[in-house]
């Protein structure tokens, strides 16, 4: 059962490597930053938090509590956080979330990602642009150990930086007490009668760490008592080699990058950047291990979990046996896929990974027959089809776009969205000829797997298909009433 924990008077660690630690980290920040902390109620973040006022004052922080729902001592962990920060003069905010347990990637895990993502809002909430950890050195050796156990390479085996760089919406973490033992902080704690929160899993041996922490760490202590800066360098070790590896991945990608001389939009690709596979093969024949580097490289820019070398390996020899013209996809944590067609090599991310986003249905909606797919427009801006997963767009156009359609042939007869049955034809460019959309969706390298869109009729006439474009067969030159022209634009779902 949790509860509150005071400090053992016995412990004999010098407690000033505490606050030393904390002063140094904050030795790059102005005075005036605001300095969040991730504040669980534990022994660790309890102590960080309460050095941090007394190095930077209380007016200057603010603590984050995040309620998991867990554990049944949820709410009185929230309580004491509360109480806590009210009792230091710190700010105090909190936020419960959901989490839902991955069964490739289980609780753990998921608790983590929920906890960052929270952490995060809360930082952009209250206009914090630093956001304090409280992992020690006891923490980053049972990393490193871990992630050896399980075979990774040098990113796996840098286990936590001392301070990561902002990415994205990401604020920046620090963690000031990476190299202070955890008898440091409880010998802090003790010479400040400071009390903390216990969480019972913890002693749960069923979690990997649990048990490395709890049976095989203290068997290891009496033969290599100094284990933890031992394993704390090869983690600082492994980041330097990581380091570089990055560098080098960083110059090998504009080597292997697809340069369309078309735009090609594709559902749910994770970004613009395409490889160039005939690239990637030329590369894979001269030196394997450093195409490995690069992929690896690469997912972890797109944010794409790691993969296992068992993974990777599969991946290398389908890159080394695919030929232009067949279609590759490979699942990866249960959330991506890999695909490979024509020349280029990109990643998606699947259905289950689609959350659901009200953002394509803001907009005034027409009157529409759900069962027939028809709108009967009159200046609507957007027409959602969820059998396509997807929303059609109507833009207003200037005067010289060339791709876009006038009000007046919009609202001449009825909007309808209708599967492809085959043989439809349609004129992609002004002059040229009918074309079958099988030929021109080859043409334009968009895979099979993609092609499942509505095409856009008005009356009896194709007018429109999502990734081709606009039927030029209509004459819409001809148009010349002054009437608002649009532009048609199909966004999927989100």
């Amino acid at each position: 059962m949790a509860s509150l924990r005071k400090p053992d008077r016995r412990i004999n660690v010098e407690p000033d490597v505490v606050l030393d630690a904390v002063r140094a980290a904050l030795m790059h920040y102005g005075r005036s930053e605001k300095l969040a902390i991730a504040f669980s109620g534990g022994l660790d973040s309890t102590v960080l938090l309460h050095a941090l006022v007394a190095c930077a004052g209380a007016a200057r922080c603010v603590a984050f509590h995040i309620h998991h729902g867990l554990s049944l001592h949820a709410d009185a962990w929230l309580a004491h956080c509360a109480t806590t920060a009210q009792a230091l003069d710190v700010a105090f905010d909190s936020r419960r979330v959901n989490v839902q347990a991955v069964a490739e990637r289980g609780i753990e895990a998921a608790a983590r990602d929920a906890r960052y993502a929270a952490l995060n809002e809360l930082c952009e909430a209250h206009a914090a642009n630093l956001l304090l950890l409280a992992h020690h050195a006891d923490d980053q050796a049972e990393t490193v150990l871990l992630q050896l156990l399980r075979g990774s390479g040098p990113a796996g085996i840098a286990a936590m930086p001392f301070q990561s760089h902002r990415v994205q919406r990401e604020v920046k973490r620090l963690r000031p007490l990476l190299t202070v033992p955890r008898a440091a902080l409880e010998a802090y704690a003790a010479q400040h009668a400071l009390q903390w929160v216990e969480d019972e899993s913890n002693q749960n041996l069923q979690y990997a760490r649990n048990a490395l922490r709890h049976v095989v760490l203290p068997a290891l202590e009496k033969y290599f008592p100094a284990y933890r800066k031992t394993l704390v360098r090869t983690a600082r070790h492994a980041a330097d080699t990581q380091q570089l590896l990055d560098e080098l991945a960083a110059l090998d990608l504009p080597t292997v990058l697809h340069a369309a001389s078309t735009p090609v939009i594709r559902i749910n690709t994770l970004s613009d950047c395409a490889l160039s596979w005939p690239a990637i093969r030329e590369l894979l024949n001269a030196h394997p291990a450093r195409v490995a580097n690069l992929i690896r490289y690469w997912m972890r820019q797109l944010k794409v979990p790691t993969a296992s070398s068992a993974w990777l390996d599969d991946l290398l020899r389908q890159l080394q046996q695919h030929r232009v013209g067949q279609t590759l996809r490979i699942e990866h944590a249960g959330y991506y896929r890999l695909c490979a067609y024509r020349e280029r090599i990109w990643w998606e991310t699947t259905a289950n990974n689609q959350g659901a986003s009200n953002s394509a249905h803001d907009d005034q909606t027409g009157r529409v027959d759900v069962e027939l797919n028809v709108l009967h427009w009159s200046g609507e801006t957007a027409w959602h089809l969820p059998h396509w997963s997807g929303t059609l767009r109507f833009i207003p156009a200037s005067a010289e776009a060339i791709a876009s359609v006038s009000a007046t042939l919009l609202s001449s007869a009825p909007l309808s969205a209708r599967e492809r049955q085959g043989g439809e034809r349609m004129r992609k460019t002004r002059g040229g000829r009918n074309r079958t959309l099988k030929n021109l969706f080859q043409e334009a390298d968009i895979p099979v797997w993609q092609r499942h869109v509505p095409l856009i009729y008005v009356g009896q006439d194709l007018l429109f298909v999502p990734r081709l474009g606009l039927n030029e067969a209509l004459e819409r030159d001809t148009e010349t009433n002054g009437a608002p022209r649009f532009c048609l634009i199909w966004q999927e779902d989100k």
